[in-house]
């Protein structure tokens, strides 16, 4: 199980350092594998340079910086598209008193970009909105996790000041809860995952995919497919927010050499994908990159064998082949002859 936490920034280079120190020490004790994706929102001091060197050390620190300060909201969304966890934990990092305005936004997160948990960090905490936050756990779904902390500063004798965050609001039980979250790896959705794969793989393999035929299928949201190339696979990833994508991934791409070779040929590339949107997505912040198509899905639509389950592989399957094709002939074969 995958845990992705996104953790939106603006101007704050006095406490991003230790934010992640204790972030890290965190989701360390889960014992899970996690990802970190830090947002800069247009940040005018240090911000982007420190999570830049974050990221450096860090190998689940996932690093995206806007090019100007869109809003909180627009910066969290930023996050949620590149997670790609089995749970999204979403820290809102308000540093000031709570207020209303912030509350309603924990809310939307949660309703509206299928959040797991929630984390509102607060300097100070009015009693009506730690009885809030306390009711909201009591009485919404137990798929949903709200907290309310509040980051004390610090020092031990001469030390330099450090940050320890108290919980004032959460639900009850929630390690145990937690603890069976992660020990759950035979929840619903991975047998809907494994289900699904081995659907894609029986058609693929009836429409002259020969690679398909015999793979094993997976609990994973995505599975990969090699075009003989360290580094350059050809994905098919359920993404966040009910997407299906599929994707050219190049993994190891830090100068992004291989992104440029395929944006050179940007124009022949969409021509060979008339029907779709492509997305160039160079992650500049990240050691991969992307080019990939999304198209939203009903999940409930493909759990069997319907109509709309065939023409959903049926996309899968035609932008598959086009994009295997694309990768071959420029990043493996065009490389081949240099």
């Amino acid at each position: 199980m995958l845990i992705s936490v996104v953790v939106p920034c603006y101007n704050e280079e006095e406490v991003i350092a230790s934010t992640h120190d204790r972030l890290g020490k965190a989701l360390a004790g889960l014992g899970k594998p996690c990802e970190i994706i830090y947002v800069d929102d247009g940040s005018r001091d240090k911000t982007a340079e420190m999570l830049a060197e974050i990221q450096s050390k860090d190998p689940q620190v996932r690093v995206i910086c806007l090019s100007r300060n869109f809003g909180h909201q627009i910066a969290v969304t930023a996050g949620l598209t590149y997670a790609s966890g089995d749970a999204v934990v979403i820290i809102e990092n308000q540093l000031q008193a709570t207020d209303h305005g912030h509350l309603g936004q924990l809310i939307a997160y949660a309703a509206g970009l299928e959040a797991s948990i929630v984390i509102w960090v607060a300097s100070e905490t009015r009693d009506e909105h730690r009885s809030t936050v306390e009711w909201l756990n009591s009485h919404t779904d137990d798929k949903v996790s709200f907290f309310l902390v509040r980051p004390e500063v610090f020092c031990i004798d001469e030390s330099k000041p450090t940050v320890r965050f108290e919980l004032e609001a959460g639900p009850s039980e929630f390690g145990r809860r937690l603890k069976q979250i992660a020990e759950k790896e035979d929840a619903p959705r991975h047998e809907f995952r494994r289900r699904f794969w081995e659907g894609l793989f029986q058609y693929l393999a009836s429409n002259g995919n020969s690679w398909a035929k015999g793979r094993n299928t997976t609990k994973d949201n995505w599975i990969s497919t090699s075009v003989g190339k360290s580094g350059v696979g050809v994905n098919v990833s359920m993404a966040h927010g009910s997407r299906m994508r599929v994707e050219i991934y190049l993994n190891n791409d830090q100068d992004k050499q291989s992104f440029q070779r395929l944006f050179a040929q940007k124009e022949e590339i969409e021509g060979r994908l008339p029907d779709e949107l492509v997305s160039w997505e160079r992650l500049d912040n990240a050691a991969a990159s992307r080019v990939a198509v999304y198209r939203p899905y009903e999940k409930e639509q493909v759990v069997d064998d319907t109509p709309y389950r065939r023409e959903l592989y049926d996309w899968i399957a035609k932008n598959l082949v086009a994009l295997r094709a694309v990768a071959k002939e420029i990043l493996v074969e065009a490389t081949a002859m240099r």
